[in-house]
């Protein structure tokens, strides 16, 4: 089940797998479940849910022919 969130942006893996950024941040689903990702709020310095916010938003995800997952914020694109 997908947390309660509004979503913004829904992509497609190579493998299937749902790639979807919403105000909770990055959410992966696999067909079954959602895939973890720890750390990852961090890493793009994003913190969803909180009083006070960064200031930085999760904008677009992307897998390159390579199969690196991009991540694009108001701040920085990068690779996870």
């Amino acid at each position: 089940m997908i947390p309660l969130a509004y979503i913004s942006r829904i992509e497609e893996s190579a493998d299937g797998h749902l790639l979807v950024i919403s105000s909770q941040g990055f959410i992966e689903l696999d067909g079954t479940r959602v895939v973890p990702h720890p750390g990852l709020s961090d890493q793009l310095d994003l913190h969803p849910g909180t009083i006070v916010p960064s200031g930085n938003q999760l904008f677009h995800v992307f897998q390159d022919r390579k199969g690196t997952v991009w991540f694009g914020t108001a701040k920085v694109l990068r690779a996870a």
